[in-house]
């Protein structure tokens, strides 16, 4: 479905002239990853309409995604894993978020904020082999990471200082995750390192023109 929609949408843009037909590869493909992130935004208020934790499912995007943007990580196979993956994971979280941050409250869970946050910054970024990043994109890609881990890392901070545990804990657990999607993504790339040896440093083409992050 969200690759006809894609096609209609190219169609439509190359007929306008907004760009040409053998730039349809990469403008569709980046329009697919657009849908998605829509549907995933949509199917995740949903999720937290059902679970009655609609706010917690926005703030954990609005912490999530940022991150995700500059820090890198594991990337499902195709974008419809790519969609079931995320909204599992959220509902892993929704879940997690029900239960008693009693590890945050005696002052613990600023401990491990601290050191997940240290250990996000340092594996940073995490590229994907379909176009790997130059020492310049290293170099920015991980700055940003760092900016944003700062104020994420205040923002569990001001939530500890006022005393809504709740809001450290969704911090937290943002942080953590971004964790394991760097460490799955290290193992990811060095999987597909290690079956394609003769390939290091390029890949075909069309899965170049797909992106860094896709």
């Amino acid at each position: 479905m969200v690759s006809k929609l894609s096609n209609m949408i190219a169609d439509q843009l190359i007929s306008m002239g907004r760009f040409k037909e053998e730039d349809r590869t990469v403008y569709q493909f980046g329009l697919e990853i657009l849908l998605l992130n829509i549907f995933n935004i949509l199917t995740a208020a949903l999720i937290g309409a059902a679970m009655g934790q609609i706010l917690e499912s926005f703030l954990f995007l609005a912490l999530f995604i940022p991150l995700r943007c500059h820090a890198g990580g594991y990337h499902a196979g195709n974008p419809l894993l790519c969609y079931l993956m995320s909204n599992a994971v959220i509902v892993i979280i929704l879940l997690l978020l029900r239960t008693p941050p009693e590890m945050v409250e005696r002052g613990a869970g600023l401990v491990f904020l601290i050191l997940s946050s240290c250990l996000v910054a340092f594996l940073a970024p995490v590229e994907n082999l379909n176009k790997p990043l130059d020492e310049v994109e290293k170099k920015v890609y991980g700055i940003r990471t760092r900016i944003v881990l700062v104020i994420e890392v205040l923002i569990g901070l001001v939530c500890y200082a006022a005393a809504c545990f709740q809001g450290v804990w969704i911090v937290i657990l943002t942080i953590v995750l971004m964790v394991i999607t760097e460490i799955l993504g290290l193992l990811q790339n060095t999987y597909t390192r290690s079956r394609t040896p003769e390939k290091t440093g390029g890949y075909s083409k069309e899965a170049g023109d797909r992106g860094r992050y896709s």
